[in-house]
Formats: structure tokens, C-alpha cells, sequence
């Protein structure tokens, strides 16, 4: 098995909106979703909701991490998750443990259950997670997907108006008789050059200001 995971960064802070405090670019839910963030009370209190593993939610509170979740209230079940810490998560498929990118905040164990994958519960949630990323004073979310998911994704995202995504690096996991191993790499060159072109299709969500500037992060992490 070889899997390829890219690491991102969306950038908010160049964003009209995230510049301006005003509310994230909103999708359209239908009336039985609800997305909100998850008090550790709540979930403790009900630890059921999340197929998650107990102890390893407790974890992630531990750590501080926080929780997102959609529920289908028809339903009285939780459809989709997202998790966002400012520090370090674990990523099974490639191995292992991701630092959070200096002055961001990271997405990571993304879920959405089959019935609403496709839809407008991901977004919901990105634009959310965008906005706890303004809150705490960072430039935007640093996360991951496989590699043949980057260039929807992306494209997804900008059309949103949520902001860039712009390739960060790149994590191969192999795992061969049993054996697992993870290499770190560059992102692929075809990844970075589409960001590029996203950058010049979408020239309002991506703006140059005094604001923007405080988040600036190294010349070579952004598109030219």
C-alpha cells in the first residue's frame, strides 16, 4: 500500500472577509443539518454520538483540541466531524504524528458519513473551522488530503470564497508486509502550479493589505 498525503495551508488572512472580521462566505444546509462545535461535557456525557474510540476523544481534549460536529436531527445521529488543534495530531494511514504549521491552526480526522459526502456539510464546516482559525489569531488552517483529492478540493474552496489553498509539503506512508514507513517530501510541482492558476481565476478572495502582511509567512510557502 502507498498513499500520498499533501499538506496544505489555506490562507485566510488575505481573504476580504477574514481581513474585515466579517462572517466566513456561507453555505446552504438543508434544514435537518446542524453544524456546531462539541462541548467535552456533552460528548462526555454521551460518548455514544461519536464512533470515535472513547479514550482517544478524551485524548484529543485533553490536548486541547476541539471538536466539530453535523447532526441530522431527523435522524438524532451525527453525520459529519472535524477536529482542529494547535498543536500536533496523528495520522494512522501514513504513520505519523503532524506538527501544526507555525501560525495556523490544523484540521485534521475530517469525517462525513456516506449519506452527505458530496454535499454542503464540509464546506459548512471548513468555513467554521476558518473562522475559530481568525479567533485564535492565525493566518488560516493547515491540513491535509490524499493527493487525487487536492485539485477538487482546492477548486471547491476558492469557489467558496473561503480562501487559497496552497500546497505545503508532502508525506508518502508505505506500508509493505506489515512494515510502515512515511517519507516527507516536496509537494508535487503540477499541485503548486494549479494553486497558482486559482490565485489568478479568483482574484477577490485573495488580496494585499497591511492585515494580510501580519501573517506573511516565508516567501517560498506562497504562490508567486
Amino acid at each position: 500500500m502507498i498513499r500520498r498525503l499533501v499538506l496544505f495551508r489555506a490562507d485566510g488572512a488575505r481573504t476580504p472577509w477574514f481581513a474585515s472580521g466579517a462572517p466566513a462566505p456561507g453555505v446552504t444546509l438543508s434544514e435537518n443539518l446542524r453544524v456546531r462545535w462539541l462541548p467535552y461535557e456533552e460528548w462526555q456525557a454521551t460518548p455514544e454520538m461519536m464512533e470515535t474510540p472513547p479514550e482517544t476523544v478524551a485524548g484529543r481534549y485533553r490536548s486541547g483540541a476541539r471538536c466539530l460536529i453535523g447532526s441530522d436531527t431527523d435522524r438524532g445521529r451525527v453525520v459529519y466531524h472535524l477536529w482542529v488543534t494547535e498543536t500536533s495530531a496523528y495520522t494512522p494511514w501514513i504513520f505519523k504524528h503532524i506538527d501544526v504549521l507555525p501560525g495556523h491552526l490544523m484540521v485534521f480526522d475530517v469525517w462525513a458519513h456516506p449519506d452527505h459526502r458530496g454535499g454542503n456539510v464540509h464546506w459548512a464546516g471548513a468555513a467554521m473551522a476558518a473562522e475559530e482559525a481568525r479567533r485564535l489569531g492565525r493566518a488560516g488552517i493547515y491540513a491535509g488530503v490524499e493527493e487525487h483529492e487536492f485539485l477538487l478540493f482546492a477548486a471547491k474552496y476558492a469557489g467558496f470564497g473561503l480562501g487559497l489553498i496552497v500546497p505545503h509539503s508532502s508525506i508518502i506512508g508505505i506500508k509493505v508486509f506489515g512494515l510502515k514507513m512515511h517519507f516527507d517530501g516536496a509537494p508535487p510541482p503540477g499541485l503548486v502550479a494549479f494553486s497558482r492558476k486559482l490565485r489568478a481565476r479568483y482574484p477577490a478572495i485573495y488580496i494585499e493589505n497591511d492585515i494580510a502582511h501580519r501573517h506573511e509567512p516565508a516567501a517560498a510557502d506562497h504562490p508567486a
